[in-house]
């Protein structure tokens, strides 16, 4: 009751309410940021400092945006899709780029993002001042951007 947004990524679901911030589905990169691997088929509230206000999913990783504008991110990260550092880039397979629970994004800290979208290994964000940031597999030349820029590929 209250659902004030719903977001989607491969096969999880992530919904902000007046409870706070829920997911379920599948969970085999820590998507659900439960802490475990452990698939969750009804709601379960995950744990992120402040007030959620908006959340994003992609393939296989979440975002979660307080009402304070910080970022928190969890889920896959094999190429730099959270934009947290990259334990073994490009390695699906490695559980070292897993991340299970929601860790702040210090990269956008002070960028006051607004939204994020999210796909499979790459995720942009608008900020207040209508900039837009790129990070993951961005661009096929340079697969692991990282840290989160601004862009202008995208702006007309």
């Amino acid at each position: 009751e209250g659902v004030q947004h719903v977001a989607c990524g491969g096969v999880h679901t992530a919904v902000v309410d007046a409870a706070g911030l829920r997911c379920f589905g599948a969970n085999a990169c820590g998507q659900l940021g439960t802490g475990s691997l452990e698939d969750r088929w009804d709601p379960v509230a995950i744990d992120v400092s402040g007030s959620v206000a908006l959340a994003s999913c992609g393939e296989e990783f979440t975002f979660a945006i307080t009402e304070q504008r910080q970022v928190f991110a969890w889920g896959l990260n094999n190429v730099g899709q959270l934009a947290l550092p990259v334990a073994e880039p490009g390695d699906l397979a490695s559980s070292k780029n897993l991340v299970l629970q929601p860790a702040v994004v210090a990269d956008l800290s002070s960028a006051a993002v607004e939204w994020i979208v999210s796909g499979q290994g790459v995720a942009h964000a608008v900020t207040q001042d209508g900039s837009i940031w790129s990070w993951g597999l961005t661009d096929p030349t340079d697969p692991n951007t990282v840290q989160p820029a601004r862009t202008s590929k995208l702006m007309s």
